[in-house]
């Protein structure tokens, strides 16, 4: 057997190997794709050991606390800043590679989902904020992979943060390609449904949509001038393309879109693709308004059932917190002349209902009641007076 076909089936059983290993413990994937400081975790501190041992509270101040010396240092020292926040992680989040555990199983334990409704809320939103602060750190680093990572674990735990969703469009900005730009965009068109009035998400969504737009007009200069050489197609079909792609903007224009602009190539003075015109051209007008009427409307509607479950999300948040220190109100801190109030009314209600007359010929009733002891009515002779 040839030397190279044996260090290929070599290669092929440790792959094989590799991959049954990953799905018979699936912690190890996730150890694979987590980044060093969320690795960090794996190996904790004294004080954060010492907190999961403890209760709520005690896990909650030290997480606190460790967030808050990542702020002070997140402007002079971002690396220092980053760990002060792994460290608040891994309070109620970490990688377990326990002394009876097998080498290739580290699986991410979450305390915080074993915790009581309100406390995991307070868990939850905590380990998000450390992590978008984690993803800033990331990206002042020029660590966008790992700030993408981060935000998407802030996601997971908090769908509706906007600063989430801004960072990972920054992470994703980074890789100047088109697949990033375009998540980009979406995260920033996430961002911006969530908080319309919020000028930084908005601009930075009109500045990505721009990049995005220059680099496809770039592509398909550079394409289109390799076509033209011969490179993948021959004269012949280039200009057949080219033709139908007029007669297509052509029939646009026909149906009431307005010519290309000076001001960009490529693009018509509605900043839209000639793609775009061609298969409008070939949908109709009509369909074209009423699609368009009906993707604004739903999007308004998600707009808004998007901004009522973040404010329900708020708003539970703030129950939560508050619950703790809310207790029963004591009885004996009311006033005497509340109780002395309550009991005169109660007074007044029975004997205005015993009052109550009853109705005329009526024989039913109770006894006791005053028109039950009233003598019948008679009628007088002829000739009473």
């Amino acid at each position: 057997m040839p030397l190279g076909s044996a260090f290929q089936e070599l290669i092929g059983a440790a792959a094989q190997l590799k991959t049954a290993l990953i799905k018979q413990r699936p912690g190890r994937q996730e150890w694979e794709n987590a980044p060093p400081f969320m690795r960090c975790t794996a190996a904790p501190i004294d004080s954060v050991l010492r907190a999961r041992e403890g209760g709520f509270s005690i896990q909650h101040s030290t997480a606190l606390q460790l967030k808050e010396e990542g702020n002070d240092l997140v402007n002079k020292d971002p690396e220092a800043a980053l760990e002060r926040y792994a460290q608040a992680m891994s309070v109620f989040l970490w990688f377990d590679r326990g002394p009876d555990r097998a080498a290739e199983d580290i699986p991410l334990v979450c305390a915080a989902d074993t915790l009581p409704e309100a406390e995991r809320e307070q868990a939850h939103h905590l380990l998000a904020v450390n992590f978008c602060n984690a993803a800033a750190c990331l990206l002042s680093l020029n660590m966008a992979a790992d700030a993408a990572y981060a935000c998407t674990q802030a996601l997971r735990y908090d769908p509706y943060s906007v600063k989430a969703l801004y960072r990972r469009a920054l992470a994703h900005r980074s890789a100047d390609t088109s697949a990033g730009l375009e998540a980009a965009v979406a995260d920033l068109a996430a961002a911006n449904q969530l908080e319309p009035a919020n000028n930084q998400v908005r601009l930075a969504l009109q500045a990505v949509q721009h990049e995005l737009r220059e680099l496809r007009r770039t592509e398909r200069g550079l394409y289109g001038n390799m076509f033209n050489k011969g490179g993948l197609y021959d004269n012949d079909k280039a200009t057949e393309q080219l033709a139908a792609a007029a007669a297509a903007a052509a029939a646009a224009g026909a149906a009431g879109e307005p010519g290309a602009s000076d001001g960009e190539e490529g693009l018509s003075s509605s900043g839209r693709d000639p793609e775009d015109l061609t298969f409008d051209a070939l949908q109709g007008p009509g369909n074209r308004k009423a699609q368009t009427k009906e993707a604004e409307v739903v999007l308004r509607r998600m707009q808004r059932s998007l901004a009522a479950a973040r404010n329900r999300k708020m708003a539970q948040r703030l129950d939560a917190a508050r619950a703790p220190n809310a207790g029963r109100f004591p009885w004996w801190a009311v006033p005497w002349w509340a109780y002395a109030l309550i009991a005169l009314h109660l007074v007044y209600r029975v004997i205005k209902i015993w009052r109550i007359p009853l109705p005329a010929g009526t024989n039913g009733a109770s006894p006791g009641h005053p028109l039950s002891q009233q003598e019948p009515l008679t009628t007088p002779a002829h000739g009473e007076l």
